[in-house]
């Protein structure tokens, strides 16, 4: 007995195979594709992780950035949260390290300071990669500030009459600028240097003109002194008093308070004299 359908089925057989091998092929290609994908992205990954590590090592910040950026961007397809986490230390770190050396090229000390500060804290989660750069930076921006800081320092002093004071924060300014290269913290050292010395002669030559001022008025001032002792002497109480008093005015100008107290006394001696009677000769 022969099936006449026989023929037909195994049609049908040869095709359900022809079918089920060509979907097993391309369901095996679909396979193939996707791990090579997922093996590209992990290669990726590593480089791209890589070149963020030795970029922050030649303190390569902007493209450190750029390739931090792209791992991120593949770790985030391939769901590697641990990695991510990484990244974005590493990208926190980087975004802070260029912050801080933007302000501290634009000469806004106190903010590099503050920006190279917040990097070293966070270099702490990022395998403190670039600690020896922050460092240096921060050390540097140090003596940035120590410039101004000297000056401003020394700008009180000298308004304070403390010439020598200001002299040696000046110089100390100037020496750091000079250390560091800092030419414009250096020329407003001297320039400070040269306005403290200009002032400071005119103060000495204020302060001698005083001294002798003061001289000349102490010699004044016992002149008249001794015309009153004089006049005491002879008998003109009347005299020594007016003496003893214009001396008194000329200690008060001068405020020798020791000198003014003694003339006191002459003159209370003076007033006690002129109150006496006067002695009757027989």
């Amino acid at each position: 007995f022969k099936d006449p359908e026989r023929k037909r089925k195994v049609k049908k057989i040869i095709k359900i195979s022809i079918i089920i091998a060509i979907l097993l092929i391309v369901i095996s290609l679909i396979f193939y594709i996707l791990y090579r994908v997922r093996v590209r992205r992990i290669e990726t990954l590593n480089l791209t992780y890589q070149n963020t590590i030795e970029y922050i090592q030649d303190n390569n910040y902007i493209r450190a950035k750029e390739e931090c950026n792209k791992a991120i961007e593949v770790a985030n397809k391939l769901k590697y949260k641990e990695k991510i986490k990484d990244l974005n230390n590493y990208l926190k770190l980087i975004e802070t390290t260029i912050l801080a050396d933007g302000a501290l090229k634009a000469r806004n000390y106190k903010e590099a300071q503050k920006n190279y500060t917040t990097a070293k804290d966070r270099a702490r989660y990022a395998d403190n990669v670039n600690e020896e750069y922050v460092d240096e930076k921060l050390e540097e921006t140090k003596d940035y500030l120590n410039v101004y800081d000297y000056l401003n320092l020394g700008d009180k002093l000298k308004e304070m009459g403390d010439y020598e004071g200001a002299e040696k924060k000046y110089l100390e300014s100037k020496n750091i600028a000079s250390n560091i290269y800092f030419d414009e913290g250096k020329e407003k050292a001297i320039q400070s240097l040269e306005k403290l010395y200009e002032d400071w002669g005119k103060a000495k030559e204020e302060t001698d003109k005083e001294k002798k001022d003061k001289a000349e008025k102490e010699i004044t001032a016992l002149e008249i002194v001794k015309q009153g002792d004089e006049s005491f002497r002879n008998g003109d109480y009347e005299g020594a008093r007016l003496y003893y008093t214009n001396a008194i005015e000329k200690y008060k100008e001068m405020e020798d308070l020791a000198q003014i107290e003694i003339l006191n006394s002459k003159l209370s001696v003076s007033y006690t004299h002129l109150t006496l009677p006067t002695k009757r000769i027989v």
